[in-house]
Order: structure tokens, then sequence, then C-alpha cells
């Protein structure tokens, strides 16, 4: 037999790969680095830009492929394509009035608001030693990230009454004598 030099030329076209769609899923805020996972994302072959967030806010993602004729979309595009994402503030319930009876003793007494969290709040006028009516303010620590159950970040404000105690009160009108 013959030898015959053959020659072969191919192409190695673009794989082609679904194009990623919107995450559906809601983000709260945390306090904690939170991925922004598009459905179809292909680590290996795509990268995103701007999908790790911490705060509270609105995002643009972009997601493209990592080696640009590498790949494809499912429909021969290979644009980079754009989400909005949101990381939603953290709902905080208002803490509500301490009913406890105070009477002054001479000591620091300090005011009580039921529910309240020290992580996620901070207290205006709450510690008194003195008998008198004072105005207690709770605040949102973080108002970027955070808001009442109710939407709001107003403070809430309470009423707190600390009455005379018995060294504080009046005398009987008693005298001693002999």
């Amino acid at each position: 037999g013959s030898r015959e030099t053959v020659t072969f030329n191919w192409t190695i076209k673009p794989a082609k790969l679904a194009k990623p769609e919107a995450d559906k899923a809601t983000y709260t805020y945390n306090g904690k680095e939170q991925t922004y996972s598009p459905v179809a994302y292909v680590d290996n072959l795509m990268k995103m830009e701007n999908g790790v967030q911490t705060n509270a806010g609105t995002y643009e993602v972009t997601v493209s492929f990592k080696d640009i004729g590498d790949c494809v979309w499912s429909d021969g595009g290979s644009d980079s394509v754009t989400f909005e994402w949101n990381i939603y503030p953290a709902k905080v319930e208002k803490p509500t009035a301490d009913t406890a009876a105070y009477t002054s003793d001479g000591n620091m007494l300090t005011y009580k608001p039921v529910g309240f969290d020290e992580n996620m709040m901070v207290m205006e006028g709450g510690q008194q030693e003195a008998p008198g009516t004072y105005e207690v303010k709770v605040s949102l620590k973080d108002i970027d990230n955070c808001t009442w159950a109710d939407g709001t970040t107003d403070p809430v404000t309470f009423i707190w009454v600390i009455e005379p105690g018995k060294s504080q009160s009046q005398s009987t009108g008693k005298i001693n004598s002999k």
C-alpha cells in the first residue's frame, strides 16, 4: 500500500451554558457576609462581581465568563448578565414598658424595658438614683442595617417614675421627749 498524508481541520466550538437567572431568595441583614446565588451560576466557568455583601442595601451583581471565547450563553451571546439584589434591614421588635414599681433606696436603679436587647439597642436615661419622673429613650444601635418591626427607626420613649423611699418620706410628726 501507499501512504498518503491526511490532514484534518477541526474547530472547537465554545461550550453553551444556560444564562444565569435572578436569585429568588430573600436576604436579610445578619451581620455576616452573604453571597448572592444566581440560578445556573457555574463557579469554575463564571465570575461574579459585587456578589458578596454584609450590610443592608441594594446592590448590582455582574456575572460573566472567566475565559471569554470558551463559553457562550445558550442563546449564543456572551455579554455579562446583571442582577439587582437587596439585603433588607433586620426587623427588631420594639421593647415595651417596664411595669415594675421603683422606689428610691439610695442606690442606682436601672429601668428594664421588656424585650430590651443590649446587642441591638442603646438606652438613654435608664439609670437613676433619686426619686422623680424620667424619660427613657431606647434606640436601635444600627439604623442603617436594622429597623423596628413596624419599619420605623425612631427611638422608643418611656416615662419612668421612681417613688421616694421610706428614708425620704415625710416624718410622722412624732417627737421623742422625756
